[in-house]
């Protein structure tokens, strides 16, 4: 009876083998196996304006909103004018996964820097091989709708505006007119102000002569008259 009892034990136990055998071999190993795809996001940013693109660099910031995976930021730096590629970004499960993506203003004075934002929607589904696959879907409206645009930032270096020599002597020679002009002002109003204003314009000399002359004529007829009276 015990080897009977072992016999048919042992044959229990080899047709539970063949099935946990039959079941790996039913099922893709894929499906036990964690799925992981990756995703990356190319960005590209260009400095307008004069002057050196070697002194500013931008730092593209990616980040999350609501459940996302477990790294919720991603950056990249981007000196000048140039592309770069957010990666790193991993996903291990299904689902649907929003993220905004903004530039860091640089501490350069001199430059304007994007103040753009752009918002992205990250769909990722079972592939048909048994993994996972995404897509990456980027809009400027915040309600993730309407055309979907690249990622693309400008950003403008402001011109330095220094004088010229011309234009420094053209203020100093426009500036010494009005002087002159103050100058020949005054001149004119202390000439001006010694002529009594009469409004008369007739010779005063003139008259003076006249009265002399008149008063001479009438002192020689009194004396001539004088001298008549007396011979009579």
């Amino acid at each position: 009876m015990s080897k009977g009892g072992d016999h048919t034990n042992s044959r229990k136990l080899n047709i539970i083998i063949w099935l946990m055998i039959l079941c790996l071999t039913a099922f893709p190993i894929s499906v036990f196996a964690a799925a992981d795809t990756e995703v990356k996001i190319p960005v590209s940013v260009v400095l307008k304006g004069q002057g050196s693109s070697e002194s500013v660099t931008t730092e593209i910031l990616l980040e999350g909103e609501g459940e996302v995976p477990a790294s919720k930021k991603h950056s990249i730096r981007i000196k000048g004018t140039g592309k770069g590629t957010l990666q790193g970004i991993h996903f291990t499960s299904p689902g649907i996964y929003e993220y905004r993506i903004y530039q860091n203003s640089g501490n350069n004075p001199k430059v304007q820097y994007d103040k753009r934002i752009y918002y992205l929607r990250i769909t990722v589904i079972n592939s048909e091989e048994g993994g996972l696959e995404a897509s990456v879907a980027t809009y400027t409206d915040s309600r993730r709708e309407g055309k979907k645009s690249e990622i693309h930032f400008v950003n403008t270096y402001e011109r330095e505006i220094t004088p010229s020599p011309t234009s420094s002597v053209k203020t100093v020679n426009s500036a010494n007119p009005a002087v002159k002009t103050v100058k020949k002002t005054s001149v004119q109003a202390v000439k001006t102000s010694t002529k009594p204003k009469t409004g008369d314009v007739t010779p005063i000399m003139l008259w003076i002569g006249l009265l002399g002359a008149a008063s001479i004529v009438l002192i020689i007829l009194y004396i001539f008259v004088k001298k008549q009276n007396k011979n009579r």
